[in-house]
């Protein structure tokens, strides 16, 4: 945000491009900018703007299934996307469930989610009403799309392929054709990272950290799954066949990611999900408004049955807000911190004491909140893809935080490196001792700042190995 016109890096010293520098990050950073924001407050906002979103653009595409329904169906959808889950649900961005919900909202996969449904209603309306002026503010969303979070494309190029499909006409499939290349060829342009590369070399680094999308895959949806023997009817009428090539395709993709070891490609199954659910809220307003002619009675008690199976699916979760809440309103009955955890407010005082182009070394998982904040860091807990060096930085940051590590290897990484600045969090961390004694005024540094959290000590720039 300090600089958003000509950026750099936003984490590392290097001119290697990042992910990072995609549309909807500056979307958020000059929104900010224009309003006197800072980073959390931006994000925040946009945490309202991609909730508005995803269901606006939820309601919208399902109206292009059932028009007459599509309030209900909507309603049903979201209470199945937030609650009928199993355990242990898959912390990612993509899925929308209760444990994850609110972690996601400011994330740019849920904004182009939002962005995703909506293009499906626009496209609706350009091939049901021959509206092809509509192609210009679908290649502008399937190009911003691509850029910002090209996972949750996937999910945007499915449905698209799919309504073209029920069309029939080769048309349609010649328009979806052009849509799809003009999307790469437009996006190819972007001046702060490869699309190309990204795509099909650089994205590689994420598989492995998406292999458990493939992991105890029962365990997490077998509430859908249970459900599929009364939606089977629902899901091969001629009505949802969009729903049905789009479920199909998906599926395809995601046992493509399992057999070639793509697993990135297992975030499919949050779309996959999504689309599932759709059916079961189809199912259940068809079953209601049966039931709705029949007995008023025997309706008013299934709506109950209904949410008294989501309560019980939810127990857990349910206990566990209801203690936070508890805690929360008893801190302020006896005025003690509502907060005792590290949040990113406390990073705060980096801004104070830190430029923006200064070099801080810190563990890995602070690194991925400074540089939001201050500073630069070496490597982050999450893969850098297209930072060309990015394996040697991460390991080299393990092995400095290690408290097995010796004090001439963490004199060797900061001669390599050379940091202006050390980030610690303060102890029970157990090698807290060891690299404050080695880099703090003892060691010829300066303490620059401490609190009940953090220290962050100042490195003597002529820091040399004894």
């Amino acid at each position: 945000m300090n600089n958003p016109f000509s950026p750099g890096h936003p984490q590392f010293l290097t001119t290697d491009p990042h992910v990072f520098l995609n549309p909807y990050t500056f979307l958020v950073a000059l929104s900010g900018l224009a309003v006197g924001l800072d980073q959390i407050t931006s994000l925040a906002l946009f945490s309202i703007v991609n909730y508005c979103l995803f269901f606006t653009g939820l309601y919208l595409f399902i109206s292009t299934i059932d028009n007459k329904n599509k309030k209900d169906i909507c309603f049903y959808t979201v209470l199945l996307i937030l609650f009928l889950h199993g355990e242990n649900t898959w912390q990612f961005s993509g899925f929308f469930n209760s444990e994850i919900f609110l972690s996601v909202m400011p994330l740019p996969s849920t904004f182009v989610m939002g962005l995703s449904l909506i293009g499906f209603h626009l496209n609706f309306l350009r091939t049901k009403q021959s509206r092809n002026v509509l192609l210009f503010p679908l290649l502008a969303i399937t190009t911003f799309s691509i850029l910002s979070h090209p996972l949750t494309t996937i999910f945007l190029f499915t449905g698209l392929l799919a309504q073209s499909l029920v069309d029939k006409r080769i048309s349609s499939l010649i328009t979806f054709t052009l849509l799809f290349f003009l999307t790469f060829l437009f996006a190819s342009f972007w001046p702060f990272f490869s699309i190309v590369n990204l795509m099909f070399s650089g994205g590689n680094t994420y598989h492995a950290l998406n292999i458990n999308l493939y992991s105890n895959i029962l365990e997490k949806i077998w509430t859908s799954l249970i459900l599929i023997p009364f939606i089977l009817n629902i899901i091969f009428d001629k009505q949802n066949r969009v729903l049905l090539f789009s479920l199909t395709i998906l599926i395809g993709i995601y046992l493509y990611g399992y057999f070639f070891q793509k697993y990135a490609y297992g975030r499919s199954i949050s779309f996959i999900l999504i689309i599932v659910n759709i059916f079961i809220a189809i199912f259940i307003i068809r079953y209601e408004l049966k039931l709705k002619d029949f007995n008023r009675n025997i309706y008013l008690f299934t709506q109950l049955i209904f949410i008294i199976i989501l309560v019980i699916f939810n127990a857990p979760w349910i206990k566990e807000s209801t203690q936070r809440a508890l805690t929360i309103a008893n801190s302020f009955r006896i005025g003690r911190p509502i907060f005792n955890e590290i949040t990113f407010s406390d990073y705060t005082f980096l801004k104070q004491y830190t430029g923006l182009n200064d070099l801080i070394i810190a563990d890995l998982n602070s690194s991925w909140i400074i540089p939001a904040f201050s500073g630069k860091v070496i490597a982050t807990m999450l893969p850098a893809p297209l930072v060309k060096d990015v394996t040697s930085r991460t390991n080299d940051m393990v092995s400095f935080f290690d408290l097995n590590t010796s004090a001439e290897t963490r004199c060797r990484i900061i001669n390599v490196y050379k940091p202006k600045f050390l980030f610690l969090i303060n102890p029970p961390e157990t090698n807290f001792e060891s690299l404050f004694n080695q880099f703090g005024p003892n060691g010829g540094g300066d303490l620059i700042f401490k609190n009940t959290k953090f220290t962050l000590l100042k490195i003597n720039k002529n820091y040399s190995c004894k």
